[in-house]
């Protein structure tokens, strides 16, 4: 293990398993934790990281515009698949949590605030940190579409949320439908 291989390494990432830069970053950092980890319990006598430097790049990542949201919201749909990974999405965007924030959620997590309205009281996934947030209308909309749901009354869930990896892949079709690219 040293720096020529911390290189090699990157160029593998890079070319033969064809991931971008900063995910090659990622997953170096990653190597690094473990190797720094080696060294402090004297299981390797050098750090191969030393002269290695981690350079994320900015990325300009392009974020939905009112507009489209809107296109997505009232977008007549004939598939109950996509109305339920719409409705999801929707609400993700009206409460600001993520995916995995948005599966985890139970009816639970649902109170009565100080202000007598709905709020979401949960912890978030991955950062592990308590949230609270108030529900807007639109977002309680979701929530009471589904309260009968199968899915929903079986695991206590707010939302019958699909796997992620189907839930991106309708997106993506959902995206298409509504002319956003």
């Amino acid at each position: 293990l040293n720096y020529k291989f911390i290189t090699d390494y990157e160029y593998f990432l890079k070319t033969e398993r064809n991931v971008e830069h900063n995910t090659a970053m990622g997953i170096i950092k990653k190597l690094k934790k473990i190797v720094r980890l080696c060294v402090a319990n004297d299981w390797i006598d050098k750090d191969p990281f030393l002269n290695y430097k981690i350079k994320i790049r900015e990325t300009n990542r392009p974020f939905l515009l009112q507009d489209e949201l809107n296109r997505i919201v009232e977008k007549q749909l004939h598939t109950p698949r996509l109305s339920q990974v719409r409705d999801i999405f929707v609400f993700c965007c009206y409460t600001g949590l993520a995916y995995a924030d948005v599966q985890k959620l139970q009816k639970q997590d649902i109170v009565i605030g100080v202000d007598g309205e709905k709020w979401i009281h949960t912890e978030r996934v991955k950062t592990e940190t308590p949230t609270r947030i108030p529900l807007l209308i639109q977002a309680l909309q979701i929530i009471d579409r589904y309260k009968s749901h199968p899915q929903c009354e079986n695991e206590n869930r707010v939302l019958p949320v699909m796997s992620n990896q189907k839930m991106n892949e309708y997106l993506k079709e959902l995206a298409e439908r509504c002319d956003i690219s």
